[in-house]
C-alpha cells in the first residue's frame, strides 16, 4: 500500500485551499515532490486536462513513470523525440510552445503544474503560457527564488506549503551537511581540492563528486587525481548518456572514488548514496548552490550526514534555504529545531597549546587562529540555521569580505559578555570558542562577525544553550 510522507499529506490540502491563488510548494531536494505532483493529479477530477512542465527530458520520463506507478495515470510525454499528448501530459520546458502549437491537446488546460518552478522565468515559457492559457496553476520548487537579487517568480503568488530543510532533517528525509574548510598549505585550488579528496578516500567516506567549470577543466582535474592514485572519471555532456550511466554505476559500486562533473547536479539527479561533495568550482548563483549541495544531502541507509568540502567558503555567502520570492508572497511558520551531527571544533587545542615561543597574537588570539575561528562561526551559524533557531537567509557576497565596523565589534563584545555570563548550560568548549571569537572579532571579516552576532542574539533570546548543538573537539 502506498502511503504519503507526513509533509506530503499536509501539503495536499494546503494546495487545494489556495488553488485559486497561484500556489507554490517549496520542498527541499529529495523530499518527494514528484509523488506529491502525482497525488495532486490523482485527486483532481478525471475530466480535467493537465499539463506538467519540467526542465529536462530525463525529468519528463521520470515524472511520467511516477504518475503511472503511484497514481495509475498513463501520461503523455512531449519533447523532441516523443510527441504524444493525453489528458495529462508531461512536457519538457523547451517543448511547451510546440505542444501549444500542435493542436494535439484534448481540450482547454485547466491546470498547469510547474515542476522546478524557478525555471519558469524565461521568455520561452511566458510566451507559451499565453497560448496554453491554463485556468489554474501550481508550482513546485526547492529553490523558489532567482539568481538576481530582488527578482521574483512572477507566475506564482502564494506559498501554500513550505517543507524546510530543518523539518526534512527531523523527518530523516535529508541529512545535515558537515562542512570542511581547507586547512592545508596549498596555494592553488587543484592541489587543495585533491588533498580534500585524498582525505575522503583515506577516511573511506564513500562515493563523492567534485565539480568543474567546463569539459576541459573536468578532464584535466581527473588527470591530477589519477596521478595521486584516486580512481576518478569525468562526466559531462560530451560522453553520451550510456557512458554517463555506466560511470555513475561504477561510482556507486566502488569501482571509482570520485566523479568530476560539469553541470551534473542540476534538477532531476537522484543519487542519494553520495557521501561527499567537493565544491571546487566557485558557484556564483544562489539557486545553483542550493541545488548542487542539496543533491548530496538526500537520506540513504547508514548515512547520517554528508561531508561538503568548501574551499571557497561558499556557506558563508549562500544558504540552502531562503524565503520564497513570489509575485505576492506569503510566509509559512518555521518548524521545531532538530538534533544535528556533532560540530567538529578543532582549534581550541591550538589555542590552549603551550608554545615556548608564542605566535603573533591579535588581542591575545594567535593570528594563525583567525581563519579557524571564522570557519567555526560559519559552521555554528549553519547548525543554528538547520536547527531552526536562526532564519536562513541568502546573503550578499560583497559586504561579508569587508572589515567589521566598530559598531559590530562593540555589539559582539557587549552581547558576548551578557550571553556567556547568564547561559549556565553552555558547554565549556563553546564558551571558550565564543570568547576567543569575540576577542578575535576586529581581525575577522564582517561576515563571520555578523554570524557571531546572530548566534549570540539567538542564544540571548532563548536564555538557554540548545542541547542538540553538540561538539567534538579534535585533539
Amino acid at each position: 500500500m502506498k502511503v504519503l510522507r507526513g509533509w506530503q499529506a499536509e501539503a495536499l490540502p494546503a494546495i487545494f485551499k489556495h488553488i485559486d491563488e497561484r500556489p507554490l510548494v517549496r520542498a527541499v531536494m529529495g523530499a518527494g515532490k514528484s509523488v506529491l505532483i502525482a497525488e495532486l493529479v490523482k485527486h483532481a477530477p478525471d475530466t480535467l486536462n493537465v499539463v506538467i512542465t519540467t526542465p529536462s527530458v530525463r525529468l519528463v520520463d521520470d515524472l511520467a513513470d511516477v504518475l503511472l506507478d503511484w497514481a495509475g495515470i498513463e501520461a503523455g510525454r512531449w519533447y523532441t523525440h516523443a510527441k504524444e499528448a493525453r489528458r495529462v501530459t508531461v512536457c519538457c520546458n523547451n517543448s511547451l510552445q510546440s505542444l501549444v502549437d500542435s493542436g494535439e491537446l484534448p481540450g482547454p488546460v485547466e491546470i498547469w503544474i510547474a515542476d522546478e518552478a524557478h525555471k519558469t522565468e524565461c521568455a520561452q515559457i511566458k510566451d507559451a503560457l499565453k497560448g496554453l492559457n491554463p485556468y489554474r496553476r501550481v508550482g513546485f520548487s526547492a529553490t523558489p527564488w532567482r539568481a538576481e537579487e530582488g527578482a521574483r517568480l512572477t507566475e506564482f503568488e502564494t506559498l501554500a506549503y513550505d517543507y524546510t530543510a530543518a523539518r526534512a532533517i527531523q523527518d530523516g528525509v535529508v541529512v545535515a551537511p558537515r562542512v570542511q574548510h581547507y586547512k592545508g598549505t596549498a596555494t592553488d585550488l587543484n592541489t587543495a581540492c585533491a588533498e580534500a579528496i585524498e582525505y575522503a578516500v583515506a577516511q573511506q567516506l564513500g562515493p563523492g563528486l567534485a565539480n568543474a567549470g567546463n569539459i576541459e577543466d573536468a578532464e584535466e582535474f581527473v588527470k591530477i587525481l589519477s596521478k595521486r592514485g584516486i580512481r576518478a572519471k569525468a562526466i559531462h555532456s560530451g560522453i553520451g548518456r550510456d557512458l554517463e550511466d555506466a560511470r555513475i554505476e561504477a561510482l556507486k559500486n566502488g569501482e571509482l572514488h570520485c566523479l568530476v562533473h560539469v553541470d551534473m547536479l542540476a534538477e532531476g539527479v537522484n543519487l542519494p548514496w553520495l557521501r561527499w561533495l567537493c565544491c571546487r568550482r566557485p558557484v556564483g548563483s544562489k539557486v545553483r548552490f542550493a541545488q548542487e549541495v542539496g543533491r548530496v544531502l538526500r537520506a540513504y541507509p547508514g548515512k547520517d550526514h554528508a561531508v561538503v568540502f568548501d574551499p571557497h567558503n561558499l556557506f558563508s555567502v549562500f544558504a540552502l534555504d531562503d524565503k520564497a520570492v513570489l509575485n505576492a508572497g506569503g510566509d509559512i511558520e518555521g518548524e521545531d529545531p532538530v538534533r544535528l551531527p556533532a560540530l567538529q571544533l578543532d582549534f581550541l587545542c591550538m589555542q590552549i597549546k603551550k608554545d615556548p615561543e608564542p605566535p603573533e597574537t591579535y588581542r591575545g588570539v594567535p593570528v594563525a587562529l583567525l581563519d579557524p575561528v571564522a570557519s567555526y562561526l560559519v559552521k555554528l551559524n549553519l547548525q543554528f540555521q538547520f536547527a531552526g533557531i536562526i532564519d536562513p537567509e541568502i546573503k550578499s557576497k560583497h559586504w561579508r569580505s569587508e572589515p567589521p565596523s566598530e559598531k559590530q565589534i562593540a555589539l559582539a563584545e557587549k552581547m558576548g559578555k551578557r550571553v556567556i555570563a547568564r547561559t549556565d548550560d553552555m558547554p565549556n568548549e563553546h564558551q571558550t570558542a565564543l570568547k576567543v571569537s569575540i576577542a578575535a572579532s576586529p581581525g575577522l571579516k564582517k561576515g563571520p562577525v555578523s554570524d557571531l552576532i546572530g548566534i549570540l542574539m539567538a542564544v540571548d533570546k532563548r536564555r538557554i544553550w540548545p542541547d542538540y548543538i553538540t561538539v567534538e573537539v579534535a585533539l
